[in-house]
């Protein structure tokens, strides 16, 4: 299973992530609060340019 770091968009506390679930609304470990998907679209992106 490939994870990403990305940090959470409202506590800023880093969060691994799976890359398999991105598209299932991932939420932040310590807040709880839902990221953005387009944050992490953008991220995977950067990380991962196809």
């Amino acid at each position: 299973m490939t994870t990403i770091t990305s940090r959470c968009p409202h506590c800023q506390s880093l969060n691994r992530l799976p890359v398999e679930r991105i598209e299932a609304n991932p939420s932040c470990g310590r807040c709880k609060r839902s990221y953005y998907k387009a944050l992490l679209l953008k991220e995977l992106k950067r990380i991962y340019p196809y």
